[in-house]
């Protein structure tokens, strides 16, 4: 199989300076990786750049794919689709490629696959022991950055709810304990069961503030509290405490997720596909995770609709537990051909869906993407 491989840079302003938790972003730039085998069959995907999170930058990531393009010459790639992330992952070795390489490249590989070896993505890997008998939707959560005013919040909550949202994700940590305590209790108490309620403190709070978040609130409206502290070793006692469980982000890459992995209380795990690499390292997290009945949650780094539809599709391999994934971001960077998509629909996102397979070069015909390979 003969591939060529071409690359564009891309660079969209947030629509109002967003505050990570690790620093405060005004763009976001990146690359789109295209990957064009002889008989036409086009697979692209997104190489995410963010500061504060991944390494390097569009120059890095030219240089890592001028050393996949080299190797392509080799024309070695596996006949199987389902030997293929072995390959990518012994390559990403080989090469020294960045973890958002490494999934840009298997992403636009599985497309490839998908066109040319005639087998679906959605069916290589199933642990249910039965396949798909029509492409899969995954639910999606919204996220919400509250605001001062818990009334605009609601506002906002409300609107979210009517299209067609049951999982919300709250960024916490930024306000006033109290004020962040009675937002989320005036939610609890509006919604009931009705919506399902995860927050995000990116591990800004202590035990007995994260304690103190949910004081009044009822645990059974909460999946789960993400990151709620620094020490890991309080996930049981919080558990105990509150009832609710916590939720470990894993972009913080020294965690030791085989040590967390049977605490009492861990609810989900967290992954964002760009730090966690190639697809072969999300199936052994992934393979972790089931052993214990854990879900694995698939998280943004802000991708563009690109970039929302690879991770989408790569977590239709692994979603058995069914759970909303955090991919709700394409509302918080400025309108262009590449976040002017309107790709998740009552809360459910459908990477399948035969209107995206011409989406990317509709994208490049909209707009004048900077080539730089």
């Amino acid at each position: 199989m003969k591939i060529s491989l071409y690359a564009f840079k891309f660079n969209i302003d947030f629509i109002i300076p967003f505050n990570t938790g690790k620093n405060i972003i005004n763009k976001k730039e990146g690359v789109l990786l295209q990957l064009t085998e002889r008989n036409g069959s086009t697979g692209i995907s997104e190489i995410s750049l963010l500061p504060g999170f991944t390494q390097g930058n569009i120059l890095s990531a030219t240089e890592e794919l001028i050393r996949i393009k080299n190797h392509f010459k080799k024309d070695d790639f596996p006949e199987k689709i389902s030997d293929l992330f072995l390959y990518t992952k012994k390559l990403s070795g080989e090469l020294n490629l960045s973890s958002q390489v490494a999934f840009a490249l298997d992403s636009a590989l599985l497309e490839i696959y998908e066109k040319t070896k005639s087998e679906q993505a959605f069916n290589l890997l199933n642990y249910y022991k039965k396949e798909y008998s029509t492409p899969p939707c995954i639910k999606v959560n919204t996220l919400i950055v509250p605001d001062e005013d818990p009334e605009k919040t609601l506002i906002t909550l409300r609107k979210i709810v009517s299209a067609g949202f049951d999982t919300i994700k709250i960024k916490t940590g930024r306000m006033k304990l109290e004020k962040e305590n009675r937002l989320l209790k005036l939610i609890s108490d509006k919604y009931k069961e009705r919506l399902r309620i995860r927050t995000d403190s990116n591990m800004k709070m202590c035990f007995t503030e994260a304690k103190e978040l949910f004081r009044g609130v009822n645990p059974q409206m909460v999946e789960y509290a993400e990151d709620p502290f620094t020490d890991f070793k309080n996930i049981p006692r919080f558990f105990s405490e509150t009832g609710i469980k916590t939720g470990v982000d894993l972009t913080d890459q020294n965690i030791d997720l085989k040590k967390i992995i049977s605490m009492d209380g861990l609810g989900s795990i967290i992954i964002k596909p760009a730090l966690t690499g190639g697809i072969h390292n999300i199936e052994n997290i992934f393979n972790i995770c089931r052993k214990k009945d854990i879900p694995l949650i698939f998280s943004s780094l802000f991708e563009t609709g690109i970039g929302l539809i690879n991770i989408a599709k790569v977590s239709t391999l692994f979603d058995y537990k069914k759970s909303p994934m955090g991919l709700d971001t394409l509302k918080y960077l400025k309108k262009s051909p590449l976040t002017n998509l309107n790709i998740i629909k009552n809360g459910i996102l459908c990477p399948y869906k035969s209107e995206f397979s011409n989406l990317t070069e509709k994208i490049f015909i909209q707009n004048s993407l900077e080539r730089i390979m």
